[in-house]
C-alpha cells in the first residue's frame, strides 16, 4: 500500500450545483472538441490528398497518429491529474492543443500537418483524463450517472457530426483549401474554452510538498507497449510500400506487455503505487466495463472513417453529402445516451447488456 502522503487525498469539491453545472459543461465541451478532431478530419482525407499530394501511409498518419499519441498520453496525464492538480492538467492540455490545431491549419506540406496531428493527440490526451476525472469528482450518485449519461450524448453527437462539419467546411473554403478551416476553427473555441476553465474550473487538489510520483520504468513499458502493438496497422494501407516486416512488433509487443504486467506488480509490492493498479481488474463491473468500452472505441472510428472514404472515393458524393450520413447516428446516439444516464442508477447492468 502507498502511504497516504504519497498522493495527497482528493477533497470534494465545495461548490454549489450551478458551479458545478458550469464547470461540467466546460469539460464536456472541449471533450468534444477532441473527439470531433478525430472524425471531422476523416472527410477532408481526399481533399488534404489532393492539396499536399500526400501518400496513402501519410493519410493513414494524419489520422491514426492523433489516435496514437492521444493514448500514449492518457495514462500518465491521468496520473498525474490525480496527484496534482486536473485544473492546470486540463488547461495545460488545452493550450497545446490550441497552438497545435493553428501548426495543422498552416501547414505547409504533408509532414507539417503530420507533426502537428501527432503533437496534437498529445495535447488531447492530456486534457481528456482529467474531463472524466473532474467528472466523476463533481457528482455523486444519480446525479453522476446523469452526467455521464450527458458527457456520452455530447461525445456521439461529436463524433458523429464530425464528418458532416468538416464537409460543410469544406465546401465553404473550397476544395483546395477548404480543410484548413477543420483545423482553424479549432482555435477560437479552444481560446474561448481556456479563459472559461481559467474562471469556473475548481483546484481539485491539495498543495503535495511530496515529489510526483509517476513510475518513469512503466511508462516506457507501457508506451513501447501501445507503440510496438499500433505501429504495424499505422503502416497498412494497402500501398506497395506495405513491409510485411513490421507484423514481428507484435511479437515485441507481447514481449513488452509482459514486462509491464510483471513490472506494475512487483512495483505495487514494494509499496509504491503502480502506473496501472492491476487490482482493479478483480471487480467484475471495472473489467466487464472496460472490455466493452475498449469494444466499442475499437469499431466506431473505423466506422465513420470507412464509411465516408468510402462515399466520397467509392460512390463520388461531396465530402458534405458525404457527412449527412452520420447524422442519424448522431442524433438517436446523443437521445440514448441521455435516456440511458437518467435510467442506468435504476436499473443497473441490464441497461447495459440490453444495449450491447
Amino acid at each position: 500500500m502507498a502511504t497516504p502522503d504519497a498522493h495527497p487525498p482528493t477533497r470534494d469539491i465545495p461548490l454549489s450545483p450551478s458551479q458545478r453545472w458550469r464547470a461540467y459543461w466546460v469539460c464536456v465541451a472541449v471533450a468534444a472538441i477532441t473527439i470531433l478532431d478525430l472524425s471531422k478530419v476523416n472527410v477532408a482525407l481526399p481533399s488534404i490528398e489532393a492539396a499536399l499530394g500526400s501518400s496513402s501511409t501519410e493519410l493513414q498518419l494524419i489520422v491514426s497518429g492523433y489516435v496514437l499519441t492521444f493514448g500514449l498520453a492518457l495514462v500518465p496525464a491521468g496520473r498525474i491529474g490525480d496527484q496534482r492538480s486536473r485544473r492546470a492538467l486540463f488547461i495545460t492540455g488545452l493550450s497545446v492543443f490550441t497552438v497545435t490545431s493553428l501548426v495543422c491549419a498552416l501547414a505547409p506540406t504533408t509532414t507539417v500537418l503530420m507533426i502537428g496531428r501527432l503533437a496534437q493527440g498529445i495535447g488531447a490526451g492530456i486534457q481528456m483524463p482529467q474531463v472524466l476525472g473532474m467528472i466523476q469528482q463533481l457528482f455523486h450518485g444519480k446525479e453522476r450517472g446523469r452526467a455521464f449519461g450527458l458527457f456520452g450524448a455530447a461525445v456521439g453527437i461529436a463524433t458523429a457530426f464530425g464528418p458532416t462539419l468538416g464537409g460543410l467546411l469544406i465546401a465553404i473554403g473550397g476544395p483546395t483549401d477548404g480543410w484548413r478551416g477543420i483545423f482553424w476553427m479549432n482555435v477560437p473555441l479552444c481560446l474561448i474554452a481556456i479563459g472559461l476553465a481559467v474562471w469556473v474550473l475548481p483546484s481539485t487538489r491539495e498543495r503535495s510538498r511530496r515529489r510526483l510520483e509517476l513510475d518513469p520504468t512503466g511508462v516506457l513499458l507501457f508506451g513501447g507497449s501501445v507503440l510496438a502493438l499500433l505501429w504495424p496497422f499505422l503502416f497498412t494501407t494497402g500501398s506497395p510500400d506495405d513491409n510485411p516486416q513490421r507484423w514481428w512488433l507484435l511479437v515485441v509487443f507481447v514481449l513488452l506487455a509482459a514486462a509491464f504486467v510483471w513490472w506494475e506488480r512487483r512495483y505495487d509490492r514494494s509499496g509504491k503505487s503502480p502506473l496501472i493498479p492491476f487490482s482493479l481488474f478483480r471487480l467484475s463491473s471495472y473489467r466487464n466495463g472496460t472490455l466493452l468500452a475498449t469494444a466499442q472505441f475499437a469499431a466506431l472510428p473505423a466506422l465513420f472513417l470507412l464509411t465516408t472514404l468510402y462515399l466520397q472515393l467509392g460512390l463520388g458524393l461531396a465530402p458534405v453529402f458525404a457527412g449527412l450520413v452520420t447524422v442519424g447516428f448522431a442524433l438517436s446516439s446523443a437521445f440514448a445516451s441521455w435516456i440511458g444516464g437518467n435510467l442506468v442508477g435504476r436499473i443497473g447492468r441490464p441497461l447495459v447488456v440490453w444495449g450491447v
